[in-house]
């Protein structure tokens, strides 16, 4: 396994592990799930999560739908945490700073043993882990100082707008479907570049916990190594300070 630097102070901004399954769960077993001790004692704040669809008949005019989906589980903003638990995916974000991956996965897969004591088993068919970074940048930096994520153009224009989207399989583990968004951002009045990094894992119904474990584990190795290459000498000792 490769060994990566360890930063001392991640550019991170929100960490999301989602789990996606097969069934539609019904919406009692989530209103279950939600008024579990523990769930309502550490996520106290509930909001209701929505799908829209939209629905032509024959050559009518198409109508939207809303449909009440699942909800959105907050903790205090202390604990910066959420739970989405929707009918079809379950996600634990964890937004305004780092925490070690290890620790991340240990909490969601607690939540998630809950769920399950809810609804039953599930037919996972994808896992999902998403580490949305921002790293800042000053007037006298060029976005290429810092990421090397770069695109080039021939019409000698400065381009307002550099957003860019690679989707590809992750070569080490060609079962691992990567995407990789860069963007300019602002953050609190501070300019900067925003490295989204998304990664997915078809599953298949698989439901061994070590097998879905290392699944994410290998992710994780997969995060680190694009998340290196996709930024500077330069970011690195921006960060490691």
């Amino acid at each position: 396994m490769a060994t990566f630097i360890k930063l001392k102070n991640p550019p991170i901004r929100e960490i999301i592990f989602t789990i996606s399954f097969n069934e539609n769960v019904p919406l009692e077993k989530l209103d279950a799930f939600k008024i579990l001790p523990i769930i309502a004692e550490e996520f106290p704040a509930v909001d209701k999560g929505f799908n829209t669809q939209v629905v032509a008949n024959n050559n009518e005019t198409p109508v939207s739908k809303t449909n009440l989906d699942g909800y959105l589980l907050r903790s205090p903003i202390s604990v910066a945490r959420i739970i989405q638990a929707r009918r079809g995916s379950f996600a634990l974000h964890k937004y305004n700073g780092y925490v070690e991956f290890e620790t991340l996965i240990d909490e969601f897969f607690k939540y998630w043993d809950l769920l399950i004591q809810c609804t039953g088993n599930l037919t996972i068919n994808n896992i999902s882990v998403r580490y949305l970074n921002f790293i800042e940048k000053n007037n006298q930096e060029k976005v290429e100082d810092l990421i090397t994520v770069v695109t080039n153009q021939p019409y000698g224009e400065k381009l307002d707008n550099t957003f860019t989207q690679f989707k590809f399989q992750y070569h080490k583990k060609p079962e691992i479907a990567a995407t990789i968004i860069t963007a300019k951002g602002r953050v609190q009045n501070i300019d900067g570049i925003v490295l989204d990094i998304i990664l997915n894992t078809q599953i298949g119904g698989r439901q061994e916990r070590e097998f879905i474990w290392n699944s994410f584990f290998d992710m994780k190795s997969a995060k680190n190594d694009l998340f290196f290459r996709s930024i500077t000498e330069k970011a690195i000792k921006k960060y490691n300070i």
